[in-house]
């Protein structure tokens, strides 16, 4: 089952979801309604206090409120060390708000250091999820792994672990993996019915097995889906290998069922030493259906 929804449904996890305003208040009284103002410092009496204490409504000048002198030049009659805020609620004077969090669903108004983090998934359908969602799917049966010139899905993994212990030993030997989809092949399959459909499938296991070589393998997925190991082949020569074997389904299908234009995608890569062979094959499945 968990296969099933890593590839079926893709997991965004960690989404930052936040349904809270942010605001910052009056420690006294919690309101936001307030405004700032530079302190002044006067040096020759150490005065410190509010702009607007020293401007002269009149001419907009500077004059000292407690000795009356006229600060001319920052820096040298005067600075700004800090800032003040003036609370026009309660008429408070503070220098650091509080940080409050209101829920916008509920009003609910907390300190954010109360506020707890938590993760939210987000699910979407990948493109596979679509399909099977439109068009019906059938899991790997029974029926599907008889078919000859294919091994499952379980196999497929273990000879790939041995081909990544191969390649670990002479790592001049490359190896790659690749996913064909069929991505409209259920509109087909619901025409024809299920005893045409396993033919079907079986044909298309001996044309992708007349051109490749012996020492390859194919495993299905599902009815729609495949994977293909190509033995001793870079990744290069894999996705050429692909764009054929793309042609040739695509032609025959189409030749054989009332000019059905099959939907094929496919991607491929290079088997790699630096992580398990599941891993990349759901790393391939991932790049695909994304």
């Amino acid at each position: 089952m968990a296969g099933f929804l890593r590839a079926y449904l893709l997991v965004q996890s960690n989404a930052a979801v936040a349904f809270l305003r942010f605001r910052e208040v009056c420690p006294h009284c919690n309101s936001s309604n307030s405004k700032t103002e530079d302190l002044i410092h006067h040096f020759p009496c150490a005065f410190i206090g509010p702009i607007s204490d020293f401007k002269n409504p009149i001419d907009n000048t500077f004059a000292c409120p407690k000795c009356n002198k006229t600060l001319r030049h920052i820096g040298v009659d005067y600075d700004k060390p800090s800032i003040i805020h003036h609370c026009n609620n309660c008429n408070n004077n503070f220098q650091d708000f509080f940080v409050k969090a209101k829920c916008i669903s509920c009003s609910n108004d907390t300190d954010v250091q109360f506020l707890v983090p938590k993760s939210i998934n987000v699910y979407k359908l990948t493109k596979k999820g679509r399909s099977a969602a439109t068009n019906g799917f059938l899991s790997t049966g029974q029926e599907i792994e008889d078919i000859f010139g294919t091994i499952n899905m379980a196999t497929l993994k273990i000879m790939l672990h041995y081909e990544l212990e191969r390649i670990k030993d002479n790592p001049e030997q490359k190896t790659s993996i690749a996913l064909i989809h069929l991505e409209n092949i259920f509109e087909l399959f619901n025409k024809i019915g299920k005893k045409a459909q396993k033919t079907l499938l079986e044909d298309l296991v001996n044309l992708i097995r007349e051109n490749i070589k012996p020492s390859d393998f194919i495993a299905f997925e599902n009815s729609s889906t495949l994977y293909l190991g190509f033995v001793n082949c870079s990744s290069i020569q894999a996705e050429q290998e692909l764009d054929n074997l793309t042609l040739l389904i695509e032609k025959i299908i189409k030749n054989n069922f009332e000019s059905f234009a099959v939907k094929v995608i496919s991607k491929s890569r290079a088997l790699t030493t630096h992580s398990k062979a599941d891993t990349q094959v759901q790393e391939l499945t991932t790049d695909l259906f994304d």
